[in-house]
């Protein structure tokens, strides 16, 4: 994964799908504890497991992590997102990773855009949501990585992107602001608009109200496929 990457906030809609299995059977029975008077969605001994637990509990019991649901081969019909804080993972929403508190405000000089970010780590298994883009403008291309950010408020896309397109932009300072009134101002951050697709397909869509910082210094990620 190259160094330079965007930015950019996370779709704030989702789709509620109701699941529906009916090819499978499947016990009514909790399928952590067995108790056949409830559910693992109502099941007190599951939920009081931290996030970390919970997951490894899902793979030492074969359970879908959609449903959470033994349906062993059968594909899991649920196109269901999170939908906790947002999340639009496919995953429960009993193996979601709560954000911390998030301020709403940091303090920042006057007449310098604040904008606010949220990163977090729990001991759990944690997947960052980069994707393979594709930057138009100017008559030039790069390709890069977006990474879709949650706490985010604002699209930033590192100078040497922009240089590399060949775009120049309106100079504004920005500052950028985290928790615990931890920020950085960018002096030379400029407003720019870039075109964007993913890469290998065809659509592509304007992205206007971008601003540039010197460097993101986004963390890198290894995927093990069976571990998920």
């Amino acid at each position: 994964m190259g160094k330079s990457c965007t930015r950019m906030p996370a779709p704030s809609t989702f789709k509620q799908e109701k699941v529906n299995h009916k090819e499978e059977t499947v016990s009514k029975a909790c399928s952590y504890c067995g108790n056949a008077s409830h559910q693992i969605l109502n099941c007190s001994s599951f939920k009081s497991l931290d996030i970390g637990a919970r997951w490894k509990a899902m793979r030492q019991k074969n359970l879908c992590r959609l449903c959470l649901v033994p349906h062993k081969k059968w594909p899991c019909r649920s196109k269901k997102e999170c939908g906790m804080d947002g999340c639009r993972i496919r995953h429960h929403m009993l193996l979601h990773s709560s954000p911390p508190y998030r301020s709403e405000s940091v303090g920042s000089p006057k007449s310098v855009k604040t904008v606010h970010h949220n990163h977090h780590h729990t001991k759990s298994f944690s997947l960052f949501r980069y994707l393979p883009v594709t930057l138009y403008g100017n008559g030039n291309h790069v390709e890069t990585y977006a990474f879709l950010d949650d706490g985010s408020s604002s699209t930033l896309l590192e100078e040497a992107l922009v240089a590399k397109l060949g775009i120049e932009g309106e100079p504004d300072n920005l500052w950028l602001g985290w928790t615990g009134k931890i920020g950085r101002q960018e002096k030379n951050s400029r407003r720019i608009s870039v075109k964007i697709c993913g890469t290998r397909k065809k659509e592509s869509f304007e992205l206007g109200n971008v601003r540039t910082v010197r460097e993101l210094g986004l963390p890198s990620q290894t995927l093990d496929y069976i571990e998920i």
